[in-house]
């Protein structure tokens, strides 16, 4: 477990390296302590439902505990539609 002002100096590393998205059923929170940390531009913040985000995290954590961690190069998406790049594919 970590402290918010960890979780924020960790976002701070990491954006000078790369760009990310962060998801949240908050973004107003996230984007308030981005802000004061001048690093709002280079970190997405995606809206979630917050009736399946806390699920999902507790999943999430209890295979984490058990040692269940996959490589997010590993991941398998299961989708329940084509992808938006299917459904508007051009062929030249």
């Amino acid at each position: 477990m970590m402290t918010p002002g960890e979780f924020f100096e960790i976002l701070r590393a990491r954006s000078r390296s790369r760009e990310f998205s962060i998801v949240t059923p908050d973004p107003e929170i996230i984007a308030k302590e981005l802000s004061q940390l001048e690093i709002s531009r280079t970190i997405a913040i995606e809206q979630v439902s917050a009736v399946l985000a806390p699920l999902i995290g507790q999943l999430g954590f209890r295979r984490a505990q058990a040692g269940q961690l996959t490589d997010s190069l590993m991941l398998d998406a299961n989708y329940v539609r084509r992808s938006d790049a299917e459904l508007h594919w051009k062929t030249p």
